[in-house]
């Protein structure tokens, strides 16, 4: 078994239609926070919550990484890959997140960039997707 963060020892492969289902269910409200983005309050769920609940719907046998990393003109550009091992197989989702390389928010560029895309691939599984309609 892999000794990774993301994976809990003797904790049992669930069905990929069980992980599925919860995975698309709406994300508690105390889970979610909201922040400004050019001039609108949006509502969004920060990469520790998305990997707390990928932790628990998944048993821990889920892992990520960043498959690629470009500059672009004055942009940083990461695609990441989540995998879930469900009981009856693999599943993967892709996404991309982008950041100015002179971002002024918070964060640096690479780590904001990073945590977009990785929020991106959880929605793709149907986590959280359900904020990117307007809540």
């Amino acid at each position: 078994m892999d000794d990774s963060p993301t994976t809990v020892k003797g904790a049992d492969r669930r069905a990929w239609a069980a992980i599925s289902e919860d995975l698309h269910d709406e994300v508690p409200a105390r889970l979610v926070e909201q922040k400004r983005r050019g001039g609108n309050e949006i509502d969004f769920i920060p990469w520790y919550r998305v990997q707390q609940l990928l932790q628990f719907y998944t048993n821990g046998h889920w892992h990520y990484e960043v498959v690629d990393r470009e500059v672009v003109k004055d942009r940083i550009c990461l695609t990441v890959k989540i995998t879930i091992e469900a009981a009856d197989g693999e599943y993967t989702r892709m996404a991309t997140g982008s950041e100015t390389l002179d971002t002024d928010s918070y964060g640096d560029f690479q780590s904001n960039a990073e945590s977009m895309a990785f929020r991106r691939a959880a929605a793709r599984f149907g986590l959280g997707l359900h904020l990117y309609n307007g809540g």
